[in-house]
């Protein structure tokens, strides 16, 4: 399946572990409260190997642009900065890999066999995944 069935308008399903990933990351616990009763909708988009992914949690959008051919990119993490940089596998996976800080951060977005994308971030033992349906 290619990394461009991500396409479209993605609603949150459910969430597993995300308390422990903010508190891994270093969330305020406002930060914290509110991502508990968000249900984040994600909008992706693609332009050859440019995804465009538009976060809306029901109180601000956050619009990123970003190459998916490894290109190094720097964008704002709950305050912090992130480096890092995307890529799009041959497994219809796109795999961004950076750092906060000291801490490094890995986020793979997949389409599952049940047509839901799967969300699954990756911060030094906390692992935290997300399932979102498509709108």
């Amino acid at each position: 399946m290619s990394y461009k069935a991500l396409a479209g308008d993605w609603v949150t399903m459910s969430k597993e572990n995300l308390d422990a990933l903010l508190d891994k990351l270093g969330a305020s616990f406002m930060v914290k409260k509110a991502a508990q009763h968000s249900t984040p909708t994600h909008f992706i988009s693609f332009n050859d190997l440019k995804m465009t992914l538009v976060i809306n949690n029901g109180l601000k959008k956050k619009e990123h642009i970003v190459m998916l051919d490894g290109t190094a990119f720097i964008d704002n993490l709950f305050g912090q900065e992130f480096i890092g940089s995307a890529t799009a596998g041959e497994d219809g996976a796109i795999t961004v890999s950076g750092k906060v800080g000291d801490l490094a951060i890995t986020t793979v977005r997949k389409v599952n066999d049940e047509g839901h994308m799967v969300l699954t971030s990756t911060v030094g033992d906390v692992v935290c995944t997300r399932i979102f349906k498509k709108q």
